[in-house]
């Protein structure tokens, strides 16, 4: 992880895409912008605010200490989300995703499980 202007994550995200319409379900979408470290919250922020990214948006963040403070930067702006990641304990984690299923929240902040990943 890095410093503060780091707090989304590390390293860029470079591809735009769409997945299409599966046959029952809602059409899915990726997107990835290439950003500077310094500006992510920003981007982020001004994506969100703007309403450029709709309904339901899952954010992927480096590790717990990014979501975390990307989620406190948000709620800054009005911007209502939760943040998930593997030091919650496992009764927290449900919760979240259940609102985040019900519709609570539009934006869930999940981070990287680095064991999970090396394991």
């Amino acid at each position: 992880g890095g410093g503060a202007g780091g707090a989304a994550g590390e390293g860029a995200a470079a591809v735009t895409g769409e997945a299409g319409k599966a046959k029952a379900g809602p059409a899915i979408s990726h997107f990835t912008l290439e950003v500077a470290a310094k500006d992510k919250l920003l981007y982020c922020m001004a994506l969100l605010r703007l309403g450029l990214c709709k309904r339901k948006s899952l954010i992927f963040v480096a590790n717990p200490d990014a979501a975390v403070r990307l989620r406190l930067f948000l709620h800054k702006f009005g911007i209502p989300c939760c943040a998930l990641h593997a030091e919650l304990p496992a009764n927290s984690r449900a919760h979240i995703l259940q609102e985040f299923n019900r519709g609570i929240y539009d934006y869930m902040i999940a981070a990287a499980d680095d064991a999970a990943a090396e394991g």
